[in-house]
């Protein structure tokens, strides 16, 4: 069904009612709700409230080019609505996470370990550098969590040599 435009002289008292007219009136309702040109849209304050969902959009309705930026923020996105089955394989890359990177040096004595704790719950793996020149000098090892708290990741670091070491960690790690 098409938009029909009537004109006011076929609605004047005088007027007769016509084929036409009774077509337009019945036609031109569905043809508002269908959005078909010429017609009048539809405007948000007609609409109630909760009155369009997810099961009245169509799939691959809404992109990216639909939504403004900043439209949506974590206030409009319900608790664990989101999860790793909604995000596609490569859809977050690295350059749209927010990200910091952190350093932090130290000493060791000889045949002594240290434990380090990033302080960040999401942090990528550490590079670690003996900053006296020999490598041998220390090693990384995963070490346990807390075991109260997950969001505490941490490492050891362990001197293996029978002298004072120095290293350097740089680390990158997901901001809030």
């Amino acid at each position: 069904m098409a938009w029909t435009n009537i004109p006011n002289s076929d609605l004047d008292p005088e007027s007769p009612i016509t084929t036409s007219l009774v077509t337009a009136l019945r036609d031109n309702p569905p043809a508002i709700a269908a959005g078909d040109a010429g017609a009048p849209k539809i405007q948000l304050a007609a609409m109630d409230t909760d009155s369009v969902g997810a099961a009245q959009i169509k799939a691959d309705a809404v992109g990216a080019s639909e939504i403004a930026a900043n439209a949506v923020g974590a206030s409009e996105i319900a608790a664990d609505a989101v999860g790793v089955s909604e995000i596609a394989a490569t859809a977050v890359h690295r350059s749209e996470l927010y990200t910091g990177v952190v350093s932090l040096s130290g000493g060791l004595s000889s045949l002594t370990t240290t434990d380090v704790v990033f302080g960040y719950a999401y942090v990528f793996f550490p590079m670690l550098h003996a900053l006296d020149g020999d490598s041998n000098r220390s090693s990384l090892m995963a070490d346990d969590t807390d075991g109260v708290n997950p969001d505490s990741p941490r490492i050891s670091i362990q001197n293996t040599s029978g002298s004072v070491g120095s290293y350097d960690i740089d680390f990158r790690y997901v901001r809030a």
